[in-house]
């Protein structure tokens, strides 16, 4: 790929300004309600983290919060409880919550685009001209604020970022080696450990996130099929048992293991996940929920410009590529494509059936939806590498001014708000330095909750959890002023 260092240099530095200033906005993002419960724990989030595998549901008929979010919950437990007493080995107790979350998700973020780079690239030393060029493609998609809705790769809460995040990239670690290998043609050999490697990371994506069963269940398949089909059409016969014969030995036989057991375990914790005793959605007819995802659909596409932009551009990069002069790399571009965009149609069609829960009114949000949109992401990138690669002339210019405009719409929209965690953070200084064994806090704000808490009783976790943290040196209870 022809282009110029100056240019290069250029992108890695709005990559490394990009970053620096997503870090900020991490850091002043609020606590959200969900951290006391998981990280004490309290008693409804104790049993997952005794139950690992869901064993006592299986066996007991049991019920309890989170059945098959074992490594979710422990890796929030284990980090949110531990992190911020390291930290304050630099800085006081109350900013060391803070400075907690935004070195994960920070870590979670950079991950990510590096991933996703990846995919779209087939390079992996940070060295290479594409990989850069397609980090700094994928950027500006993850929005703290403007874009944050739909867009918000990394969760401005820091549960659903532990949550979702880290079961995004483990996911994308799993699919790895598997595009590098049969997409971009890298030479790799799968030794013994990494097998087995790969077994564990099986175990972790099941019990982990809960939208990592649904993307196995509906990927993996698909991959299979994929392989299948080609076997058919590299070697057709006259009889189907032949054909089947073909299509079979078409699939590799690592892949049809792993993707065998990962469907397996990921069937597994999908029915353990059915006895999640939080799983109390509102009673919305079925019909209903579909009418909702079509609204859904539309407003991710039409909420704000910048959404429209990203849909319509795709759309017209694939149309470039579409009409471009046939060969190898646009086959497979375009095979890689149909299966994306099945995968994406399949896994938007099932949201629905998981229920209707009251804070996802139109089924579709930054959460559910984030595999469709790593799908539309890749396939963004990849097709904007191969016009600068391939096209010349007018269209080609028009198309890399649309991607500017893209970039800057996407950063300009996704603005600073310091004041974000600041009065959360005063109201935990008000707690920490009153004398008072009751506080009564002005209602101005919420302090690790959902809500505005009215009575002491309902303060007990979360002062506990401050004890734990050295933000008061004894037991405390505090309530909002009505």
């Amino acid at each position: 790929m022809q282009i110029k260092s100056i240019w290069v240099r250029i992108l890695l530095i709005f990559l490394i300004l990009d970053t620096g200033y997503s870090f900020v906005q991490h850091y002043h993002q609020k606590l959200d309600g969900d951290v006391v419960g998981i990280v004490l724990p309290v008693v409804d989030c104790q049993p997952v983290l005794e139950d690992p595998f869901g064993l006592s549901v299986l066996l007991e008929n049991e019920s309890y919060a989170g059945t098959n979010r074992y490594f979710a919950h422990k890796i929030m437990y284990e980090y949110m409880r531990g992190a911020p007493l390291l930290l304050q080995y630099f800085v006081e107790p109350v900013t060391s919550l803070y400075l907690s979350a935004g070195i994960i998700k920070i870590i979670l973020q950079v991950l990510l685009i590096y991933l996703l780079a990846v995919f779209i690239t087939g390079k992996t030393h940070l060295k290479s001209k594409e990989l850069i060029i397609a980090m700094v493609l994928i950027a500006p998609f993850f929005q703290a604020t403007g874009y944050h809705e739909y867009f918000g790769i990394i969760d401005n809460s820091i549960t659903y970022a532990l949550f979702y995040a880290v079961g995004n990239v483990l996911v994308l670690l799993f699919f790895l080696p598997f595009i590098l290998k049969y997409f971009h043609n890298r030479q790799l050999k799968f030794g013994v450990l990494y097998y087995m490697w790969l077994i564990a990371l099986s175990v972790v994506i099941s019990f982990h996130s809960p939208t990592n069963s649904g993307f196995i269940l509906v990927m993996c398949p698909l991959v299979l099929m994929s392989f299948f089909y080609d076997g058919i059409k590299s070697n057709k016969a006259k009889s189907f048992i032949d054909n089947l014969l073909n299509g079979l030995k078409g699939i590799p036989t690592a892949i049809l293991i792993i993707f065998v057991f990962i469907g397996l375990v990921s069937l597994y914790s999908f029915y353990i996940g059915t006895f999640n005793s939080q799983n109390k959605w509102t009673d919305v007819a079925i019909t209903d929920r579909y009418i909702s995802l079509v609204k859904g659909l539309w407003q991710i596409v039409t909420f704000k410009f910048g959404q429209f932009l990203f849909f319509a551009l795709l759309a017209f990069n694939l149309l470039l590529v579409y009409k471009s002069e046939k060969g190898e790399e646009r086959s497979k571009f375009f095979k890689l494509t149909a299966l994306l965009l099945v995968f994406a149609l399949i896994y938007t069609l099932l949201l629905p059936l998981g229920g209707f829960r009251d804070y996802r009114p139109l089924i579709i949000r930054r959460d559910t939806y984030m595999p469709v949109l790593f799908a539309f992401m890749i396939l963004y990138g990849m097709s904007t590498l191969y016009i600068i690669k391939y096209l010349k002339g007018s269209i080609k210019k028009l198309q890399l001014v649309l991607v500017a405009l893209l970039l800057v719409v996407l950063t300009a929209a996704d603005s600073f708000k310091p004041e974000m965690h600041h009065c959360e953070k005063d109201l935990l200084y008000l707690i920490a330095e009153s004398k008072k064994k009751e506080i009564i806090l002005p209602g101005k704000c919420t302090v690790l909750s959902w809500g505005t808490k009215y009575t002491f009783s309902a303060s007990e976790n979360a002062a506990k959890l401050l004890l734990h943290w050295n933000i008061i040196e004894e037991p405390k209870r505090f309530k909002f002023q009505p």
